[in-house]
C-alpha cells in the first residue's frame, strides 16, 4: 500500500528518535493491520500494536519528548507468555545514495502485499516504511531523513510463538547488505541489514 501525506515531515534526525513500550494507541495517519498486528503511522513515524494472550502490547519509534527513551540498538523483554526482540541501526548516505536507497526501498514495498510505504509531501525521499511478517508476529521499518541522509531501520520479533520470524526478510536486489546476527541464547537469531557506513546507538 502506498499513500503519500500531506502532513508536514516533523522528524529531523536520527537522534531525535524516542523508544516506548506499552504506550496507549496513539492517533495514526495510516494504519495496516495484519492478523494479531496493527502498525500505525504516526506524524512522527511509528507505533506497532500486538495482541498477545488476550492482552494488547506497543511499540512505539518517534520523536516523543519527555515521553520516551533514546532508541536502542537492541532491547528484550517478555510480552505476556512470549519474548519480544527490537533491533535497530543507522546508516548514514552520501546524498545520490541516499536517493538510490530511498528509490530502491519505495520500489520494493509498494507494491509488496503486506506493507505500508508513506512519503510526506513537501521533501523529496522524507518517507516511512512499515513490513508486517505474514503472521503479524514480526515487522521491520525504515525511517528516512534527507536533510541528514540517515537511514533508520528497525526490526522487531516475537519469540515463543509459532510462526514466528527468525531472520531478515531478504532485501530487494541491488539493496543487499550482509547482515548482523543478533540471536541470543532466548531464542532463534534475528537479522538486521548491516548497512555499509552505518553507525549505531
Amino acid at each position: 500500500m502506498h499513500a503519500t501525506i500531506t502532513t508536514p515531515f516533523v522528524d529531523t534526525r536520527a537522534a531525535d528518535l524516542g523508544y516506548a513500550l506499552d504506550q496507549p494507541r496513539l492517533d495514526a495517519l495510516e494504519v495496516l493491520t495484519v492478523g494479531p498486528l496493527e502498525l500505525r503511522l504516526l506524524g512522527a513515524s511509528h507505533q506497532a500494536v500486538l495482541r498477545i494472550d488476550g492482552r494488547e502490547h506497543s511499540e512505539v519509534v518517534a520523536c516523543l519528548a519527555g515521553a520516551a527513551d533514546p532508541l536502542p540498538t537492541r532491547h528484550d523483554r517478555p510480552w505476556g507468555t512470549a519474548g519480544y526482540r527490537f533491533r535497530s541501526a543507522v546508516e548514514t548516505l552520501a546524498p545520490a545514495r541516499f536517493a538510490r536507497r530511498a528509490a530502491q526501498l519505495r520500489d520494493r514495498y509498494r507494491i509488496a502485499e503486506h506493507a505500508l510505504v508513506c512519503e510526506f509531501g513537501g521533501l523529496d525521499d522524507a518517507m516511512t516504511i512499515l513490513v508486517a511478517e505474514p503472521t503479524g508476529l514480526g515487522w521491520q521499518t525504515w525511517h528516512s531523513y534527507p536533510q541528514t541522509g540517515e537511514l533508520v531501520c528497525t526490526r522487531s520479533a516475537v519469540l515463543g510463538r509459532a510462526g514466528h520470524p527468525s531472520a531478515e526478510p531478504q532485501p530487494a536486489r541491488g539493496i543487499a547488505r550482509p547482515a548482523v546476527s543478533v540471536g541470543g541464547p532466548s531464542g532463534p537469531s534475528t537479522a538486521i541489514p548491516a548497512p555499509e557506513g552505518a553507525r549505531t546507538r
